[in-house]
């Protein structure tokens, strides 16, 4: 089969976004691969969707639209799942858009390794700014692996719409959404029931799919969506339960992911829960945390961390919303810096060995620190110069007995295929990377608050 003949089903929900819905469906009419359904799932919408919805059926016969009432996010996906008739099934939310390549690069790693899920980072997006978010750091790109093998994809965001899934996969092990009216969060199981049967997984690193950032207070303000979470979290628990997996070792391990899973989704509601619920969300779920923390708990997921955290909470919520939840902008995912640290700090590591020559742009405190950090690890042997904006005096072409390039003195080919940190504040990282990219830099390593944390540059921060 070749990749012209595999067909993507691509699923469009979509409710009330007649702002973002003309960039949304131009992104995946004008997608390099071609050999597509557009399958639109109108739940309701009230505003003026359903006509711009009409111009796509009336100019691509590739567009089809399910019209229904709003009965939910779940049923919607459900339905278009049915509907189906694609060798592989995608997703994109209807304020969100893709790049036009991404299922050309996804179906390339589908049908070269008969995938059952290809997978790729995606870039978080704004009216104003778009900024990579390496979802999969620590785990492995571009090889076929088990989850067995990488049971870490747990944890990453589910992002189910970054990814394309084997239609038969899904039917085979009953891949399908909560249909909870009114729900939010239903990415949860559907991610964790996916991750729970996947054989044949490839990941790609490249961000393909545009993630709206949008106002997060419409759902956690809302009282009607407090326990959505806990829903999802009890569907995955019916899931496991009733599933048939071919290992009885499996069906446990699921079950001590299912805890882990299961406190950091509540860790994630209760800190983004306006003040008000969190007392009514705390006294809802204190006995599942006393069930988790009695539970069994082994494995990388779990680390004493987590489970010293996960007392306090069940002890004192008071004093763990002071301590990890007041600036929760910031904290959101703190629960799980002692795990990621340690699996970005991998995706570091794995970037330097497989990149040729290393330049560090910035010839300052962060600069020299992350090349001292390199050095105490042995890791700096490809490390050839420091890289700044202006081409240096005769007197100041070395740093730390590296030496100092202006941008404008690399050549093209260095520019192409160097591996580039950034090693400056986190404050000047995007203006600087724009500098960068406009004098012909292509690749880029950022470095985040938790890895320049693990580099010891916090008290530069």
């Amino acid at each position: 089969m070749t990749n012209r003949e595999a067909k993507i089903s691509v699923l469009v929900p979509i409710c009330n976004t007649e702002k973002y819905l003309r960039q949304c469906l131009d992104s995946i009419r004008v997608q390099s691969y071609s050999n597509l359904e557009v399958i639109c799932i109108n739940d309701g919408s009230t505003d003026g969707s359903r006509e711009i919805i009409q111009e796509y059926l009336e100019k691509d016969e590739r567009f089809s639209v399910i019209d229904k009432p709003n009965t939910g996010y779940g049923h919607s996906m459900n339905l278009g799942i049915e509907k189906a008739t694609g060798e592989y099934v995608a997703i994109v939310e209807s304020d969100d858009f893709i790049e036009v390549d991404m299922y050309e690069k996804l179906m390339n790693r589908a049908v070269s390794h008969d995938a059952q899920i290809v997978k790729s980072n995606f870039n978080l997006y704004t009216d104003r700014t778009t900024k990579f978010r390496e979802n999969l750091a620590g785990l492995p790109y571009d090889i076929c692996f088990s989850v067995r093998e990488y049971n870490k994809v747990f944890g990453v965001h589910p992002s189910i719409w970054s990814s394309i899934y084997k239609k038969d996969f899904l039917d085979q092990y009953n891949v399908h959404f909560l249909e909870t009216p009114g729900a939010s969060y239903q990415d949860i199981d559907f991610a964790f029931k996916v991750w729970a049967n996947a054989q044949r997984i490839v990941l790609v690193k490249e961000g393909l799919h545009n993630y709206r950032v949008d106002n997060a207070a419409s759902s956690i303000k809302n009282p009607t969506k407090i326990y959505c979470v806990c829903d999802e979290m009890e569907e995955i628990r019916r899931y496991i339960a009733e599933s048939d997996f071919e290992s009885g070792d499996w069906k446990k391990e699921l079950s001590q992911i299912e805890n882990w899973v299961r406190f950091n989704e509540y860790i994630w509601n209760y800190g983004r829960l306006d003040p008000v619920f969190q007392a009514d969300f705390y006294n809802r779920i204190r006995a599942e945390l006393v069930e988790i923390s009695c539970s069994e708990k082994s494995g990388e997921l779990w680390c004493n961390d987590l489970i010293s955290r996960l007392k306090l909470w069940i002890n004192s919520p008071q004093e763990y919303y002071r301590l990890y939840c007041e600036n929760y902008e910031e904290t959101m995912i703190s629960a799980l810096n002692t795990v990621n640290s340690k699996w970005e700090m991998e995706g570091f590591w794995r970037a330097l060995d497989e990149s040729g020559s290393i330049y560090i742009y910035g010839a300052g405190v962060y600069g020299k620190k992350i090349l001292d950090f390199l050095r105490q690890e042995g890791k700096s042997q490809k490390v050839v110069g420091f890289v700044i904006s202006n081409i240096p005096t005769d007197d100041n072409r070395l740093c730390e007995d590296i030496k100092v390039w202006g941008i404008e003195e690399l050549s093209d080919e260095v520019k192409k295929g160097a591996l580039f940190i950034a090693g400056v504040k986190l404050n000047t990282q995007r203006e600087v990377i724009r500098t960068m990219q406009a004098g012909g830099i292509r690749n880029i390593m950022s470095l985040s608050k938790r890895l320049l944390q693990l580099i010891d540059i916090e008290r530069y921060l």
